[in-house]
């Protein structure tokens, strides 16, 4: 079962630093379309700096999107990572999806 309750139960599922910090050094999140400018992605487990990180992607999360999308791009080999683009809906858990995504792709070429 999913825990719920106090914020301290939640924070470990959360992807780790170093992930957040891989996946913000590959990608540009823009704040919303036709801004004209570009914003950085929200700061590590922000939701725990919120009080209750619910609807965040876990880091078993991260991981399994990140193993897929690397799959696919070993597999296939379809596109460079450098002409990738990603879209997401303006939640937290799709932009770190989105984020962990890239990141796959990047694994895959590297």
């Amino acid at each position: 079962s999913f825990p719920v309750g106090p914020v301290r139960r939640w924070l470990p599922l959360l992807p780790a630093d170093d992930v957040f910090n891989a996946m913000d050094r590959c990608t540009v999140v823009l704040p919303r379309p036709g801004d004209g400018f570009y914003a950085p992605p929200p700061a590590s487990n922000e939701a725990g700096h919120t009080g209750f990180p619910w609807g965040e992607l876990t880091g078993m999360g991260a991981d399994h999107v990140r193993a897929v999308v690397r799959r696919f791009f070993l597999a296939s080999g379809v596109c460079q990572p450098s002409r990738l683009l990603v879209r997401a809906a303006n939640r937290p858990q799709c932009v770190v999806s989105a984020q962990a995504a890239v990141l796959g792709a990047l694994d895959a070429h590297a």
